[in-house]
C-alpha cells in the first residue's frame, strides 16, 4: 500500500510540475488618438472558412477584421520559432494587411510589393518593428504554464500618415 501511494504521489508531483514555454508574436498597436480598424488578408493555408487561424502553437481562430482603440494591441500570430524575422513571419502569414480610420477616413494599405498611406512598410526588413520580451502565466488543466514570450510590435502612428 506505501508503494502504491508512493508512486501516486510520485506521479502527481511531476505531472504538475510547472514548464516554460517559449513563443514569438506579431503584434500591432494604435498608437494614434482614435480607434482604427485592421483587414488581415491571410494566405489561403490559414483560412478556416471566414476565420484564420491565429498560431501555429495551439488552435485558435480569429476574425479577420478587428478594431483596435487608441494605445491598445492585438497579436496578428504567434509561433514557436524564435529566430524568425516579424517581417518574414508577416509575409508567410499574410497576403496584405489594410488599415483604416473612420476619424479621418484614412487608408493604409501594407503589402510585401508595397505600402499605399503609410511611410514605411511592415513587410519590409528596415520596418520600425519593436522587441519586447514579456513573461506570461498560462493555465492549463492541472498546471501553470510559464511562457516567455519574444514579441515584436509594429506600432501605427498617425504622424506616419501620407495623404
Amino acid at each position: 500500500m506505501k508503494k502504491i501511494i508512493s508512486i501516486i504521489s510520485f506521479i502527481v508531483l511531476f505531472s504538475c510540475k510547472e514548464k516554460k514555454e517559449y513563443q514569438l508574436q506579431i503584434i500591432v498597436k494604435n498608437k494614434t488618438n482614435h480607434t482604427l480598424t485592421f483587414k488581415l488578408f491571410p494566405k489561403q493555408e490559414y483560412m478556416s472558412g471566414e476565420l484564420y487561424d491565429f498560431s501555429e502553437i495551439g488552435s485558435g481562430h480569429r476574425n479577420t477584421e478587428f478594431q483596435l482603440e487608441a494605445n491598445a494591441e492585438m497579436e496578428l500570430f504567434i509561433v514557436d520559432e524564435l529566430n524568425v524575422e516579424p517581417h518574414t513571419l508577416t509575409q508567410k502569414v499574410f497576403d496584405s494587411i489594410y488599415v483604416t480610420s473612420i476619424y479621418n477616413h484614412h487608408l493604409i494599405k501594407f503589402s510585401p510589393q508595397s505600402v499605399y498611406g503609410y511611410s514605411e512598410n511592415l513587410y519590409t526588413e528596415n520596418s520600425n518593428w519593436t522587441l519586447e520580451h514579456r513573461n506570461y502565466d498560462l493555465p492549463t488543466n492541472f498546471q501553470k504554464s510559464h511562457v516567455e514570450s519574444s514579441d515584436y510590435i509594429f506600432c501605427v502612428f498617425e504622424d506616419k500618415f501620407i495623404k
